[in-house]
């Protein structure tokens, strides 16, 4: 004998055998605890007694009706199947076009200019906490007592840029590329590389460097410190952006006065240069600001940039802040 019931939560109608009046169990149609209402002739059963959770057998459902159910629930899988894969589709074709996308490639641009310009700021309050310690900024190229090239500057620098460890593994007696210190090179810090070259970064090749020579910060008859800059601190460049030349960045590489193109990303490897195609340089000042220069910007005013003593009279509209 069985009689009918209905869920209180789903409102679910089944025909249940008498023998589970009272007792408890998981609906079959949307699967919370239930109980049985007694009946008089079923008084004995124990209203205690619960069914184990993954047997809902109690429920005898209507066969025409569980089939509709049976059926809407299968068509409700297969859409949100059909959904999942077509979302699926969505967001790798999204993610093709997006990366193509205008406003995507100039948000990249800003990123990579604001984390570039970091960048050399970190160097620069790195090239002045040594300058404080050792009364100049360091030397361009270390050289041994005979004068023979060992390492660039930005080894030196170690240390100022939380690089201690790092510091301490080179051979300071040895040139950069002596089996001990070419061995490090893989290892260069985040801050020497350009965000816009990430080869650079992989292959431990510098994109930042000094401009050394006659009229610079670091003359041949050694460099120079903050005090002996008389122009603006904040308009004489200390150190700035080149596009990624192949150079690993523990080899003295920089850019030598004499033969450097006044014009922001000139070709070839003796210019200031951004590493974004259209975009200005990066560049840090002695007073430790990062400006940008443009590529328009005159010759005249990048020569009165570079040089610590000249008494140049500039226009600061002319780069960007």
């Amino acid at each position: 004998m069985t009689f009918e019931f209905v869920c209180p939560y789903c409102f679910h109608k089944t025909r249940v055998d008498k023998s589970y009046a009272g007792r408890k169990g998981p609906c079959i149609n949307c699967g919370k605890i239930v109980t049985m209402p007694k009946l008089a002739e079923s008084s004995k059963a124990s209203p205690s007694d619960s069914l184990p959770s993954p047997a809902p057998s109690w429920l005898e459902d209507d066969g025409e009706e569980e089939q509709v159910d049976s059926q809407r629930r299968a068509v409700r899988r297969k859409l949100f199947v059909a959904v999942g894969i077509v979302l699926g589709l969505a967001v790798v074709l999204g993610a093709g076009w997006l990366a193509s996308a205008p406003f995507f490639k100039q948000l990249q641009l800003q990123h990579n200019v604001v984390m570039g310009r970091n960048n050399l700021q970190r160097v620069a309050a790195a090239l002045k906490a040594y300058s404080n310690d050792h009364g100049s900024y360091p030397t361009p190229t270390v050289t041994d007592a005979t004068g023979r090239p060992l390492y660039s500057w930005r080894v030196l620098l170690l240390p100022y840029l939380g690089e201690q460890g790092l510091y301490e593994k080179f051979v300071l007696t040895e040139p950069w590329d002596s089996a001990n210190n070419l061995s490090l090179v893989s290892r260069m810090p985040d801050v020497y590389a350009a965000p816009a070259s990430p080869d650079a970064n992989a292959l431990g090749e510098a994109c930042y460097m000094l401009i050394t020579g006659p009229g610079t910060l670091f003359p041949a008859s050694g460099p120079l410190n903050e005090k002996a800059v008389t122009d603006s601190p904040a308009e004489t460049l200390l150190v700035v952006e080149v596009r990624n030349q192949g150079d690993a960045w523990s080899k003295p590489s920089d850019l030598d006065v004499s033969k450097l193109k006044l014009q922001i990303n000139a070709k070839g490897s003796d210019a200031i240069s951004s590493n974004e195609s259209s975009s200005g340089a990066s560049a840090a000042m002695v007073d430790g600001t990062s400006v940008i220069l443009p590529p328009l910007l005159p010759g005249s005013t990048l020569r009165g940039l570079i040089t610590p003593d000249g008494g140049e009279e500039l226009d600061d509209a002319e780069w960007i802040r």
